[in-house]
């Protein structure tokens, strides 16, 4: 692991930040996007993929298969077992570059690892996107919610939420440091 976090702080720049940022931003708007639009357009106000959610409860999810219809569902399933396999792998990537490059002075004490946190978005988002599959397989199968499978997938949805939430927090952190260190470098350049 060392290595890899070695790697990706030697491979992080403002270029490689801003190349996996428009990737990411790309994907999400054209190909997640453009696959998604087909069945987006029939919801009604309000209502999102469960993905997108903090948390969901059964009826909800009887609701959104009501909706969606046996052909959107299995639109869906494509987009969830092929495209949102992928997306983590991306925005994942453009997390760990991200924070190799904000927290790039941490190489030299044992926090080196910090870039590295990023990482368990890519398992948590397949958990919860295995749910989702099982979910919707299992309503299009006996078209019945298994409510114990709502419980797990929404438990596996809020834990990566609340990951994500983190991450975030801790690229706050990140930006204010860097920040704070062009200002003190700057201010130094002008006293020196």
């Amino acid at each position: 692991m060392k290595r890899l976090s070695v790697f990706l702080y030697k491979s992080s720049n403002w270029f490689t930040v801003l190349l996996s940022m428009a990737i990411m931003v790309l994907y999400a708007q054209f190909i997640m996007g453009g696959q998604a639009a087909e069945y987006n357009s029939s919801f009604p106000e309000g209502m999102k993929v469960p993905d997108l959610m903090f948390g969901y409860d059964q009826s909800y999810i009887l609701n959104f298969m009501q909706i969606m219809g046996e052909v959107h569902l299995r639109k869906y399933l494509d987009v969830v077992i092929i495209w949102d396999t992928l997306f983590p792998v991306i925005y994942t990537l453009m997390n760990l570059l991200i924070f190799s490059f904000l927290f790039k002075d941490l190489t030299k004490n044992n926090f080196y690892w910090i870039n590295l946190l990023p990482l368990l978005s890519i398992p948590l988002d397949l958990i919860e996107n295995t749910f989702e599959v099982l979910i919707v397989n299992d309503y299009l199968d006996h078209g019945a919610i298994n409510s114990s499978l709502v419980s797990y997938g929404s438990l596996a949805n809020m834990i990566k939420w609340s990951y994500t939430y983190s991450l975030y927090a801790f690229l706050l952190v990140g930006v204010f440091r860097k920040v704070w260190q062009w200002f003190l470098n700057k201010r130094m350049n002008m006293e020196g």
